[in-house]
């Protein structure tokens, strides 16, 4: 059984295995593999008691020079925890791009104030969210291996910023203008993308086999844990378009639903379309659908869905956001039915008519 003692001070355990005369031995650390992050260890001895091994550990610390265990950097631990496990590209981006400062700082050596003034200077929430990722990954590493016995991430505050305007919901008159252009086929994905409220990567990622048309769903998603595989609605008026580009992607035997044809701009990388290109494409054919970027019509969702007073939760399901409270993630269930039908009640068409919130009046 092992006791445990301050880091850097050795460790006394009683070995069971069989029995011995002298059954409790004592080791003191004696060096630090930097290659994979373990101490290494020396034996002082075996002895009679757990009393006699502790003085031991105690003589030999005040006859020898300690060794130096926490000259670890920020950088070598980083390669290390990625070696073990791979950061996604995006926390590997924000670490690369926002915290240098940190690089050749020892970890043993680092306090709050240091990754707080790291997080102060993130330009966004999601960098934060990122920088915050690594330093748990490489704390929870680092305190397994007795390098620090505190994880200063724990006392970090993200810095609030002022909302992004880069992304901007397409507008009522914009949103007719996509209505009017229904034969063109990026005009249909759009549509498709505003009123299921996914991303241009879970679109493109959409798979033909995980579309039922009976009960008028889809299963996708990505990013977080509460949006991936989620059921995602597909509302009476999008519901031609699924339809078109399913039986398209089945003759051609492609298993996403959008199948890439620059003949009908739209546009691939990587065999799957891009929407960004097929979208900046449309600009240039239909200036009155609006300068828009891909997200945008996650946004828009979000937008109809807030100015048409569609039930909290379902959104979030809907969108595959977190429910912020306990009572809502679990106890409260939604089923296909109600999610249809909320999709169902956003405006739509070429007549469709003003939100209140546009023009500030009740239109009737």
């Amino acid at each position: 059984m092992a006791y445990k003692r301050d880091n850097g001070t050795g460790s006394v355990y009683k070995k069971t295995d069989k029995p011995r005369r002298r059954p409790w031995v004592a080791y003191m650390t004696c060096g630090f593999n930097h290659d994979n992050l373990r101490r290494k260890r020396k034996l002082v001895g075996s002895f009679v008691t757990r009393k006699e091994a502790l003085n031991a550990l105690d003589t030999y610390r005040l006859t020898h020079t300690p060794s130096e265990i926490s000259d670890i950097t920020w950088n070598h631990a980083f390669d290390l925890v990625n070696n073990q496990e791979e950061f996604t590209k995006v926390v590997k981006s924000a670490w690369e791009n926002h915290a240098k400062a940190l690089y050749n700082m020892q970890v043993a050596k680092t306090k709050a104030a240091h990754l707080q003034s790291i997080l102060n200077e993130a330009k966004t929430y999601g960098i934060q969210s990122n920088l915050i990722t690594v330093f748990r990954r490489i704390y929870k590493y680092c305190i397994s291996n007795d390098v620090v016995s505190r994880d200063y991430s724990l006392y970090l505050k993200k810095v609030s910023f002022k909302k992004s305007d880069i992304h901007q919901a397409f507008s009522t008159q914009e949103l007719r203008s996509l209505w009017v252009h229904t034969d063109d086929d990026t005009v249909k994905v759009l549509l498709i993308m505003i009123y299921t409220g996914t991303r241009s990567v879970e679109i493109s990622n959409l798979k033909i086999e995980n579309i039922d048309f009976k009960k008028q769903i889809a299963i996708g998603g990505a990013k977080t844990q509460a949006g991936k595989n989620r059921i995602i609605p597909i509302a009476d008026c999008i519901l031609p378009f699924v339809k078109y580009f399913y039986a398209i992607s089945k003759l051609k035997r492609y298993p996403y639903l959008i199948f890439p044809d620059i003949n009908r701009q739209l546009f691939k990388h990587q065999n799957k379309i891009i929407i960004s290109v097929s979208l900046k494409k449309l600009i240039e054919r239909y200036p009155a659908t609006g300068n828009h970027k891909p997200h945008d019509t996650r946004h828009t969702f979000a937008t109809l869905a807030d100015n048409y007073q569609m039930n909290p939760i379902i959104k979030k399901l809907i969108l595959g956001h977190k429910q912020a409270d306990l009572t809502s993630e679990v106890y409260t269930h939604k089923n296909t039915r109600q999610l249809v039908a909320a999709v169902n009640s956003l405006p739509h068409g070429k007549d469709m008519y003003v939100s209140t919130e546009e023009i500030g009046v009740a239109t009737g």
